[in-house]
Formats: C-alpha cells, structure tokens, sequence
C-alpha cells in the first residue's frame, strides 16, 4: 500500500471487494485495534492486475494460495467433488479474534478462479428437472485442470501419469458423472466420520479410525463360479477399495478392508444376485489375497496395493507369488450402499424415499445367491440421505448397516 500523510491509501478495486473493518476490542492488548488482513489484500490487487493481462501470460502469472492448494488437493483426492462435498470438508466458521473463517461463497469464488485458469475444470449434471418449484440450476461437478498437474506432482506427490489419465477419463454423461459422484459423497462422509473419531472416539475406550487408503482405479478381477452345470466367469470389479485403521487407546491397531458398491437403482435384480454371488465366491477362495496387498516399502507406511490386473497368476515367478500371498489382504467386506437414481418431478414431491425400498430389495437379491450364509457379515448395505448425511455422517460410529439376516443391525467395524 502506497502511504499517505499517515493513512494507508488503498485502489478503489480493492476498497470495494475489501472494505475497511470496524474497530473491535482486541481482549490480549487491551485497546481497540481494526483487525487487519494484509495477504488478503495483497492477494486481491495481484488477482485486478492479472485482468488485462492475455489469456496465457494471465494463466502463467496466476499463482494459487494455500486455500487453492488445499482445494485442488481434495478434488484430486476424490476426482470428482461439488461446492456441497467441498464445502463440507473445508468452510470453516469464524473465531472472534482470531480468523476471518471460510464461507461457501468464498469457496465458490476460489473454484471460479482456479476453473478460470484451468487448475479446475467443471461439468454440469443434465439429468434434474428446472422449473417453478424445482431446481433453478444445474450443479456444477469440479476435476482436476491440466494447469495443476505440476503443482499436484510436486508439492502433494501425485503420479503424474495417473492425473493425465484422470484428465482424460474425465468427461462423463450426467448418469456416469452422478455415479462417481455419489461415491465421493460416500468417501467424504466417511472422512467425516473418522474426523470426528478423532475429536471423541467412538466408544468409551477412545478408539479412533482413520482411512488408509482409497483406490478407484484398475479394481479388475475375476472369478470362476459353477452354477448348475454350467461353470462361468463372474467379474469382480468394486466401485472403490479402502481399509480403515482403528487405533485403540492400549496402543494396538486393526486394519479392516471394504469393497464399495454404490448402487443409483438402475441395476436389475438378477444382476445384482450374479455380482453377490461372484463376491461370496471370490472371498471364499480367498482370491483377494492375489490381487490386493498391504504393506510398506522404504521406511514408508503400509498401503493397500492393487497386483497388476494384465498379468495371469501362473506367469508370475514364485518368490513374487509368495511376497503377494504374505501381504495379501486376508478380510473384506462388501458394502452396498443406496442412493436415488436421477431425480423426476414424481420422485421429488414423494414424502416416502424410494431409496430404503430399494436396499430392501438389494438385501433380497443378494438372499438368492445358491449356498449364501444368511449368517454372514460379508456383506452389508445402508441408504445414504436415511442412514448418513453430510451433517451426520454417522458411519463408524453407529449401527446403521443392515444386514443379511434383516433382523439386526449392525456396526461397520466389529472389533
């Protein structure tokens, strides 16, 4: 700022965006100070400066601050995110005297600017109905921009090479893009639970959890089942892969593994009971321990890990085959998991959600599948907007998953 005779002069630009706070009583000094936010300032003269600038020298000079890194971190993180599943993990209140906080419009205007300059790129969800009484807009669906891959490799560690195939799987329909995007809501709302195991524990010893980690991408496998007299190949392919580490106050850890099935209801029945009946066969035969591992390398932590999906068991050399059978995974749960398919007017002025008669109807195709266990925890099922939401997130720490027995409910980890 450019001083004169005493007072800070400040461009009309910014006094309009930045106006001057009032005094307020600073309770550590004990006088009465304007509170002051010179980064903020700064931030917003280096972003007026940046307008009359062309287009490549513009994207060249942008520079993103900390709350732009954090934000690309999240959507690289979950790849597909709205203003609502950001807004959950990131806008944070205002503490009198000490921080300004962080609004849901601020976070829009950061998304706005980071799309502007391609660190972001959006898409729209086609498939809600506008009109009176409806939506008056279409959501916008955030992914990572080509102007942030090196930013992401890095200062965060991201493969370079998966980003670019983010970047080019990234253009979906309305019905793909609202699938991938219900998974993130599920992986946010589970982040959300563990954050707040850490705050309170979620049971009286102060047991916390945490996820390890999220995999998406190459969860292809396969499995060969006899049905009948016919013998078939059944594909094994989850949604999402994660474990979650539960830290107990005596010090000892468990980890747990879970394949993800989020189910939008477009699915029919006979499809559902042949992908439970591949699941039930695969973990029986204990096939994940081939394909998922979990260990460390180099000092570092253990993570899970996903065998090459192109190489055939038989073709991998045997001290290999025995390295991935000692860390194979030896647990997994499935998880079924309901939402709403695209919402029409009808679905909308429903009072009763079409979703729990639709995991009703999961929990019974799954039933079918020949020699099942009904006793068995293998598989569990909740619906999301009845059983968690964004504002209560509630997965770990209260039994809310069905289960095949229909009689009980149960907790997501049993320990």
């Amino acid at each position: 700022m450019v001083e004169s005779g005493g007072v800070a002069w400040r461009s009309p630009a910014v006094a309009a965006r930045f106006p001057r706070p009032l005094l307020v009583a600073d309770p550590g000094r004990g006088a009465t100070q304007p509170p002051t936010n010179a980064r903020r300032e700064r931030e917003i003269r280096e972003e007026d400066s940046l307008k009359d600038l062309p287009r490549k020298k513009r994207l060249k000079a942008f520079r993103p601050n900390g709350r732009d890194r954090s934000i690309l971190q999240y959507v690289a993180d979950y790849r597909f995110m709205s203003i609502e599943l950001l807004a959950a993990l990131i806008v944070a209140p205002p503490v009198p005297g000490r921080t300004y906080g962080f609004s849901e419009s601020a976070l829009r205007a950061r998304c706005q600017k980071l799309r502007d300059n391609d660190f972001l790129t959006w898409q729209f969800l086609h498939d809600l109905p506008t009109g009176r009484g409806l939506h008056t807009e279409r959501p916008a669906v955030y992914s990572i921009g080509p102007a942030a891959l090196d930013l992401l490799e890095e200062e965060f560690g991201f493969s370079r090479e998966q980003l670019k195939q983010s970047l080019e799987k990234n253009r979906l329909s309305s019905m793909f893009l609202r699938h991938f995007l219900m998974i993130s809501k599920f992986h946010v709302c589970l982040e959300l639970a563990c954050r707040q195991s850490a705050e309170g524990g979620i049971g009286a010893d102060g047991t916390t959890v945490e996820i390890g980690t999220w995999l998406q991408d190459g969860l292809v496998d396969r499995v060969r089942v006899k049905i009948g007299e016919v013998t078939e190949t059944i594909p094994v392919v989850p949604d999402a892969l994660f474990n979650l580490i539960v830290r107990k106050r005596d010090g000892s850890v468990i980890v747990k593994h879970f394949a993800l099935e989020a189910d939008r209801g477009t699915m029919p029945s006979k499809s559902i009971t042949r992908k439970a009946t591949g699941y039930w066969h695969y973990i029986r035969q204990k096939l994940q321990k081939r394909r998922y591992t979990y260990y460390g390398e180099n000092g570092a932590g253990p993570e899970l890990r996903v065998v090459n999906p192109n190489l055939k068991w038989d073709t991998i050399p045997k001290d290999e085959q025995e390295k991935i059978l000692q860390y194979g995974i030896a647990d997994l749960t499935v998880l079924f998991v309901t939402g709403g398919a695209s919402p029409d007017v009808k679905s909308l002025q429903e009072k009763t959600p079409r979703t729990r008669t639709r995991q009703n109807n999961i929990v019974e195709a799954v039933r079918r599948v020949e020699g099942i266990d009904l006793d068995s925890l293998l598989f569990l099922f909740c619906t999301e907007e009845i059983d968690f939401t964004l504002p209560n997130p509630h997965i770990v720490s209260k039994p809310l998953w069905t289960t095949l027995n229909s009689a009980t409910r149960s907790l997501l980890l049993r320990i």
